[in-house]
């Protein structure tokens, strides 16, 4: 077996490995406000994040990947290099990912991705080859690393706003229905009578 098959059988491995902590590690971050507000069982709401997690690449498409695969010019670098730029990267998103996760820090496994990919990018190809997207933002054009950048930036600030205007729209629209509608947020999660008493106390109070 030469060089190159190995590589690419670490390859394999490494993404293997890379997929795996990226499901303890962002999937557990989607479930984590269903299972903690007792809206999902655990078995739920795993399942149907699993279910589209795998179902979404197939149906909307590679768009991030698309993106994150631009970073760096591999093309003119030898295969060997190439294949080891690739491991390493995944490499550092697995550790990255594994440290965030240790600590309860809130992460992106693309993000970690594409510091990987870059790092190992400056060591294996140079500055030249990484699509840092400067030049391209000067002209109005978002791509590349700062597309990361602007994400990191935009993201926290754009959910915080969408969340709000979510949350009032479910409270204007449900706000003259009784317990009963629960069951529409609520799966496989019977309302035991000791909240419904609840519910019924709160309301005479209100």
């Amino acid at each position: 077996m030469d060089i190159t098959t190995i590589l690419v059988v670490l390859t394999v491995i490494s993404v293997f490995i890379f997929d795996f902590t990226n499901g303890f590690h962002d999937s557990a971050d989607m479930v984590a406000t269903a299972i903690a507000s007792r809206a999902m069982k655990t078995s739920v709401a795993i399942g149907i994040v699993s279910f589209f997690t795998f179902l979404g690449p197939l149906v909307i498409g590679l768009a991030v990947a698309d993106t994150i695969g631009t970073f760096v010019d591999i093309s003119t670098a030898p295969l060997i290099d190439a294949q080891a730029l690739v491991i390493a990267a995944l490499l550092a998103a697995v550790t990255y990912n594994i440290i965030t996760w240790k600590f309860g820090l809130p992460s992106s496994s693309s993000n970690s991705l594409a510091g990987g990919l870059v790092g190992a990018g400056l060591y294996v190809v140079g500055t030249s080859h990484i699509n840092w997207g400067v030049d391209a933002l000067a002209q109005g054009h978002l791509t590349g690393v700062m597309k990361v950048i602007a994400g990191l930036f935009a993201s926290p600030f754009l959910g915080f706003v969408a969340g709000f205007i979510i949350m009032k729209l479910i409270f204007f629209v449900f706000k003259r229905f009784t317990i009963k509608i629960r069951p529409l947020f609520v799966v496989s999660c019977p309302v035991s009578p000791r909240y419904g008493r609840l519910v019924q106390e709160v309301k005479v109070i209100a």
